[in-house]
């Protein structure tokens, strides 16, 4: 059932994303997070690389049925210096996304999104639902706002061309 339930995301996102690669790229809004650490950090400091941006809550039963997927994605791209990672939480609760962190198998760039920016999240991001996948590319603009889920042959054809401009 939970391999039903993943293709049936997957082609619909195939199809979501197919959509919106014909729009024209425009600016990435300028992001705020926080990592585990508790450093500060914005999108534009990531300018100059290709960034995934994963969009995901704890709570989030399509994002945990992912988990697996976007892990093995991680470790295949792992020594891709030009792509980053950004698995950006959407959680309110600041030890939900901790205890999620620590226990699933994702690894990498764990951020939570400071509230300044959760407007930028609904209006500029579009993000109405998650999971959600938006690929940026190297001058900071938006290639698409439905980037295929991690597994997704889309999305590997997505990372490859934003790789090789």
């Amino acid at each position: 059932m939970k391999n039903y339930i993943l293709l049936v995301f997957s082609i619909v996102g195939i199809f979501l994303s197919l959509a919106f690669h014909f729009q024209e790229r425009t600016p990435a809004p300028d992001l705020k997070f926080r990592t585990l650490k508790g450093d500060t950090l914005s999108l534009s400091d990531y300018k100059g690389k290709v960034v995934l941006i994963d969009f995901w809550a704890s709570w989030c039963g399509g994002c945990k049925a992912n988990r697996k997927n976007h892990a093995l994605f991680q470790e295949e791209h792992a020594n891709d210096t030009m792509l980053v990672i950004l698995n950006l939480s959407v959680d309110r609760v600041e030890e939900k996304w901790r205890k999620a962190v620590n226990s699933w198998p994702v690894h990498g760039n764990n951020v939570l999104v400071l509230a300044s920016s959760e407007d930028a999240l609904s209006k500029e991001y579009k993000v109405h639902s998650i999971p959600r996948y938006v690929l940026v590319d190297k001058k900071g603009y938006i290639y698409t706002f439905n980037a295929g889920w991690p597994g997704d042959p889309l999305l590997e054809g997505d990372v490859r061309k934003l790789l090789s401009e």
